[in-house]
């Protein structure tokens, strides 16, 4: 954390708003005689009742009305944990008024749900593209009729939806078939615009449709209904800096968020950190943590494709190229080996 800061402060470790403000409250607190004569002090070391633990307010009040009071300025973005942990420190030493610049009440930090935990984290550096993946003869067909389109959806009953993964392909080969036994069913991959985010229906942290699979590693306790979000382009973002820290940890699927270290009232968000990293899984099903994003409308290839990622068997297909030259997309070919 000290070096996170620092960073972000160019070394200084605090920044000059942060000292200001405390400076500020010092001259507050001061004006209150009771608290001007019992001491007010910045960075005080205050050791706890039970003299196993230790903090550092940024101001400390001897006694303001009737007991001892810590101040703590959060500008920058803290992990939840943090701010539980603090709030338990001084409820156990009966201190009193905590500031923060962005206040979370006590309530609603112990019985967030799962878009209000990924929500206490600043979004990734940067928006990744939407992926929709298929099968090459299936893909074909997507091109030729020039628009990703909705089908009656098997999960959510009574809707049309088209499903997308945010940032990364994930396929899933027909039944009871290899990915490459058959060239027309090797996989291939449309690159969409990610400005999409905010027309979604739903965004989930992953595969809905495979939430069968996931339920015991989740737990009885929650739902695939606890990981619906909705729409906005910072709400993947998000996701990723909460269980991935980086884009890059997420498309290569290295999970950072232990379940461990997420209190256990935030049941959902330690529920999907440890799906994410369960080891069970992680061979045969990276849809169990890859973004799904879902549209409630059909979506024109010639203003929402960006790239196509395919082998020479697409292609190399004369109308399959005339289509993809009507628009200024990339055309990226991968050989199976």
């Amino acid at each position: 954390m000290i070096s996170i800061d620092a960073e972000k402060f160019h070394g200084n470790q605090e920044s000059q708003r942060h000292k200001r403000l405390k400076a500020m409250i010092c001259e507050k607190l001061a004006l209150d005689p009771e608290a001007e004569k019992a001491g007010i002090a910045q960075e005080r070391y205050t050791k706890g009742m039970d003299g196993t633990g230790y903090t550092f307010p940024d101001v400390f009040a001897a006694s303001r009305c009737g007991g001892p009071a810590a101040f703590e300025i959060q500008i920058t973005t803290a992990q939840l944990p943090n701010i539980v942990r603090r709030e338990d420190f001084y409820a156990g030493d009966c201190m009193s008024c905590r500031l923060s610049l962005c206040p979370m009440p006590r309530y609603w930090i112990r019985n967030m749900s799962f878009a209000d935990y990924i929500n206490g984290f600043a979004p990734a550096d940067g928006t990744m593209h939407l992926m929709h993946s298929a099968p090459v003869i299936i893909g074909a067909d997507i091109i030729l009729s020039g628009e990703l389109r909705t089908r009656p959806c098997t999960v959510y009953t009574g809707e049309d939806l088209l499903y997308l993964f945010y940032g990364r392909p994930a396929f899933k080969p027909l039944p009871g078939l290899p990915a490459s036994a058959i060239a027309e069913h090797l996989p291939m991959c449309l690159v969409v615009d990610p400005t999409l985010l905010g027309d979604a229906v739903r965004i989930l942290p992953f595969d809905s449709g495979g939430y069968g699979r996931y339920a015991a590693h989740t737990g009885p306790l929650v739902q695939r209904a606890d990981f619906e979000l909705g729409p906005g382009c910072e709400v993947p973002m998000r996701l990723v800096r909460a269980f991935f820290e980086t884009n890059r940890n997420y498309y290569i699927q290295i999970a950072t968020s232990n379940d461990a270290a997420i209190p256990i009232s935030q049941r959902k968000a330690k529920a999907f950190a440890r799906l994410s990293r369960d080891p069970a899984l992680a061979d045969d099903d990276d849809r169990r943590s890859t973004i799904e994003v879902q549209i409630g409308r059909a979506v024109p290839l010639a203003t929402a494709l960006k790239a196509v990622v395919a082998p020479p068997v697409l292609l190399s297909d004369p109308e399959v190229v005339r289509e993809s030259r009507a628009a200024p997309i990339a055309v990226h070919e991968y050989r199976a080996t």
